[in-house]
């Protein structure tokens, strides 16, 4: 049910999933605007509000005629570093919206403090698409800061791409159910010296990659080393594009030509499906040197987006030990 709300013309509630089409129709009208592409689905969103406690975490505010106006859920599976994902619709903005969603998710955020770990540092943080200054001056008004930079990098198919060339003794394989645990567990080495990394849970991890409607284990290849899972390359189908979710190798295997065999691996199955681009998402300042392997490999950066962080509560950083 719809409550009052302290904007004129607006109504504020909690979504349930029969707004999951309405709301991610206006979320992808404005990351067209604000990034430059357009990228949830449906299928994101129902899988997204379905691992969280939307009617505590969520808010939708809606027009006089009940239409999606803005939006916003805050992720707070890991308590140390929760982050926001909010959208005003296009038509709306410049009424004070944006500045509201941001009061009541950082109010939420506030009251999840005392359940992190004691002595902590806690901070929250969102997105920032390219071509949306306003959000900046907003973010920059309540005390948020610029922290981290992302790259979208694309690239035009080749008729023809070049056939990867393999490190000795391993073999590629693609997803098969008995994996899935050691899918994961490789993922998660593999990322945990990356920026902000936090443990994800296997269910939710699940949820997102395999449960889902399209997903295409076909796309999924695995670099063996023995049993071994030495590195991966998860990939995705969208339109006319194929979609690198995930590219990793673990410490062991890095340096060896294994990241480039991968992506090219990648474009090959690509290419032959028909696709003409390639892409993937990547930090900027990426410690591994992905973004060099990306342009070696032909990529070009074609959008970016910024992190904004706010510190909720000064400690120690969490951090995770790398494998050694």
């Amino acid at each position: 049910m719809a409550t009052t709300f302290d904007i004129p013309g607006y109504a504020l509630r909690r979504p349930t999933l029969d707004d999951v089409g309405p709301v991610t129709a206006m979320i992808r009208e404005a990351e067209l605007l604000d990034f430059g592409s357009a990228e949830r689905t449906e299928e994101d969103v129902r899988i997204a509000w379905s691992q969280m406690n939307i009617q505590a975490d969520a808010w939708l505010i809606v027009d006089a005629e009940g239409r999606p106006a803005a939006a916003a859920a805050l992720r707070a599976r890991h308590l140390t570093h929760m982050f926001v994902y909010p959208v005003v619709a296009p038509a709306h903005r410049g009424r004070g919206i944006g500045t509201r969603l941001l009061e009541l998710t950082e109010q939420r955020a506030h009251e999840y403090v005392s359940e992190a770990p004691e002595g902590a540092r806690v901070a929250v943080g969102q997105p920032v698409g390219e071509r949306n200054p306003g959000a900046r001056e907003l973010l920059g008004r309540h005390g948020y800061e610029f922290v981290r930079r992302f790259w979208q990098m694309e690239t035009e198919l080749a008729a023809e791409p070049p056939e990867p060339e393999w490190p000795d003794g391993i073999r590629v394989e693609t997803y098969s159910p008995e994996r899935e645990r050691a899918i994961f567990d490789a993922i998660e080495d593999a990322f945990q010296d990356h920026w902000n990394f936090r443990p994800h849970v296997f269910e939710e991890w699940r949820a997102w990659n395999v449960e889902r409607e399209s997903f295409d284990g076909s796309i999924w290849f695995l670099a063996l080393d023995g049993d071994e899972i030495a590195g991966m390359s998860i990939c995705v189908l969208r339109e006319d594009a194929g979609w690198i979710n995930i590219l990793g190798v673990r410490r062991p295997w890095r340096r060896s030509g294994l990241g480039l065999a991968l992506l090219r691996q990648s474009f090959v199955e690509f290419c032959r499906r028909g696709l003409s681009r390639a892409g993937l998402d990547v930090d900027s300042e990426n410690p591994t040197g992905a973004t060099r392997l990306y342009e070696r490999a032909g990529m070009r950066v074609e959008l970016q987006s910024d992190a904004y962080e706010k510190v909720l509560r000064d400690g120690e950083r969490y951090s995770v030990a790398p494998a050694g």
